[in-house]
């Protein structure tokens, strides 16, 4: 069963479910604020968000304004997107051999597809407005490089297993899943430390129940193919000296329903 080739045999039909959901969830009064579509209106990232430093030489985290200098306080802005999963790189490790050379640097990464989808062509635009935000907050001599969302149709998001001891202050470390780490390779790693900010849950929507509920699943029960809710939050981390790269980091993924893999069965 190839998901993916059912998906692209159909593009169409799979182009305009998508549009007809993304659409429906930017229209709803509630849900429509949760959408990352919704820093693509005028001004909108600019006047409700700002970036809290971690520190000097540190990353720039993207928060909600707060009504004080009280940056403890400032709430991460975490945004939802759709679309349909085409890459992933998920746990559970199973083997060194899915881990890097510098295995500190491990991370899970999701790609999402629109499939061409007008709708989804907005999630572009708000994260293009999101990085001008980070830009207006270093100085003029410091340059922000954005995600490159221009070209391929797809949006990538990541999010990696450690974080550094000299990158935040106060880490609190938490153990593995066996979910993500059933053999102890990631546990074993002596760099980094794995901690809240690195966890990435997973979820499932359940249907034939009139109020929306979820259940948590494994990452192993995601695969491409799947239309799939994606969480985020985003950041800018320093790759040098003047450089600053933001990053959309994966905080949680959803399959939204699963019908590719319905037809893929016929």
């Amino acid at each position: 069963m190839n998901l993916l080739s059912t998906l692209y045999s159909d593009s169409g039909k799979y182009k305009l479910h998508l549009h007809e959901l993304i659409h429906a969830l930017a229209e709803n009064e509630t849900k429509k604020y949760k959408q990352l579509s919704i820093m693509a209106e005028p001004d909108r990232a600019r006047v409700a968000t700002t970036v809290v430093f971690q520190g000097p030489k540190r990353r720039m985290d993207l928060v909600y304004h707060v009504s004080s200098d009280d940056t403890d306080t400032a709430e991460e802005v975490v945004l939802e997107c759709q679309g349909y999963l085409t890459r992933m790189q998920m746990p559970p490790i199973t083997s060194r051999n899915q881990l890097p050379t510098k295995p500190h640097l491990a991370q899970q990464s999701v790609t999402i597809a629109g499939m061409g989808c007008d709708s989804f062509a907005v999630f572009s635009k708000a994260i293009n407005a999101i990085t001008t935000v980070f830009e207006r907050h270093v100085t003029a001599a410091k340059t922000v490089t954005g995600l490159d969302v221009s070209s391929t149709g797809t949006l990538s998001f990541s999010n990696r297993y450690f974080t550094q001891h000299d990158e935040v202050d106060d880490l609190t470390p938490i153990p593995f899943s066996q979910q993500i780490d059933p053999l102890g390779f990631l546990a074993s790693v002596a760099e980094g430390i794995h901690t809240a900010d690195n966890n990435v849950q997973y979820f499932e929507k359940i249907d034939g129940s009139n109020k929306i509920l979820y259940r948590k699943i494994g990452p192993e029960d995601i695969y491409p193919g799947l239309l799939v809710q994606i969480q985020c939050s985003f950041s800018a981390v320093p790759i040098g000296l003047k450089r600053y790269r933001v990053i959309a980091k994966l905080r949680s993924i959803c399959i939204l329903d699963r019908i590719v893999e319905k037809v893929s069965w016929w």
